[in-house]
């Protein structure tokens, strides 16, 4: 990968001038003194903050909000069916044969659920400890399922 350059006095200004600085230095052009390497990308924590932008002259590595860091942890499935294959067949059972009103309504939303499936849905969660409750699924099993960390 070239050497990108940013002009000294507007260092926004960002080019990739490595065929030229090798001229401007070599011919001894003051056009040379104009610019400089731009630094290295900083390492940055992918889980907490977001990759580092060139911004004026500098890399800015910005923190993730808390909502992002959530958002970036959730699980998701793009239909219901493969939503529902997380389930063993003894689970799916349970479920079917259950009589507890919030075990329903998650049976129900689910047959009428159209696009994803995210494991941060209000709906699912509820579901969830639902069946947490009514022993159809253990606490490690409903994580294990969600894939909370």
């Amino acid at each position: 990968m070239p050497d990108l350059y940013c002009r000294i006095s507007d260092p926004s200004d960002l080019r990739d001038l490595s065929e030229q600085m090798a001229l401007w230095t070599a011919a001894g052009n003051p056009k040379a003194a104009e610019w400089a390497i731009q630094p290295p990308m900083p390492s940055y924590d992918a889980a907490t903050q977001h990759a580092p932008e060139w911004i004026n002259g500098t890399w800015v590595v910005r923190d993730k909000t808390a909502e992002e860091i959530a958002a970036d942890s959730a699980k998701t499935w793009p239909t219901k069916t493969e939503f529902w294959a997380e389930f063993t067949d003894a689970e799916k059972l349970s479920i079917l044969d259950s009589t507890i009103p919030q075990i329903r309504l998650l049976d129900k939303e689910l047959t009428m659920w159209s696009g994803s499936i995210v494991s941060t849905d209000s709906r699912i969660i509820a579901g969830m400890a639902a069946l947490v409750t009514a022993g159809i699924l253990t606490e490690a099993r409903s994580t294990a399922i969600l894939n909370i960390s």
